[in-house]
């Protein structure tokens, strides 16, 4: 599992069948294998392998692989280096509060405020788990954070003194409201349909 410690270098690489291969973690390269998985242009088995040939440099010594030990070592990326196993459910608890496409431009400004950084200056060179640390610890007063805590604040219930600050938050949680938002019961549905598609592909081709 990669963690962030001031005392070490970013080992970005693992050793699979005797071979050292190297994952490409500028943090542009992983939003764009995020963006990869919301477009319904390739199926599941595709993105899959699209993402690989986007992490790994050394992508062209390993396509050959079963498509069963691909996918094995697309988990193994994601887990050990994003620190996202995907072969686990969300918490029915956990809510979404930004999403990277909507909040770009919020992000972008937000980074260029606090820390005189232009992130289209960075592509190809800020780390992901740098980023993280510098998006996670924006000053509170950053629009980023304000945006962030309108959508989790709970509109306050209603007194004869508070109605004008009661409008207000509402329409600031209508004018940040997430475009994707689902509720649970729908996010577990297409959590299943999603492995149940990469199954029934592993089945027929692996």
């Amino acid at each position: 599992m990669s963690s962030f410690l001031l005392t070490s270098d970013f080992d970005d690489s693992f050793l699979y069948k005797g071979q050292v291969l190297h994952v490409d973690l500028s943090f542009d390269n992983v939003l764009r294998v995020f963006e990869l998985f919301k477009d319904p242009v390739f199926s599941d088995g595709e993105k899959i392998e699209i993402a690989l040939e986007m992490l790994l440099i050394e992508y062209s010594s390993i396509q050959h692989l079963s498509t069963k030990d691909l996918y094995t070592l697309f988990l193994y990326i994601f887990k050990e280096f994003l620190d996202m196993d995907l072969t686990q459910q969300e918490e029915a608890d956990s809510q979404k509060v930004y999403d990277f496409e909507q909040d770009a431009g919020i992000i972008y400004a937000s980074f260029l405020r606090a820390y005189q950084m232009d992130l289209f200056e960075q592509h190809g060179k800020l780390h992901w788990q740098k980023f993280l640390q510098l998006l996670t610890h924006l000053d509170e007063k950053s629009k980023f954070k304000e945006v962030i805590g309108y959508r989790q604040m709970k509109v306050p219930a209603p007194d004869k003194h508070n109605q004008e600050y009661r409008d207000h938050v509402m329409r600031m949680k209508r004018m940040y409201r997430l475009e994707q938002e689902i509720n649970e019961q729908q996010a577990l549905e297409q959590l299943d349909k999603k492995f149940d598609n990469v199954a029934a592909f592993l089945k027929t081709r692996g």
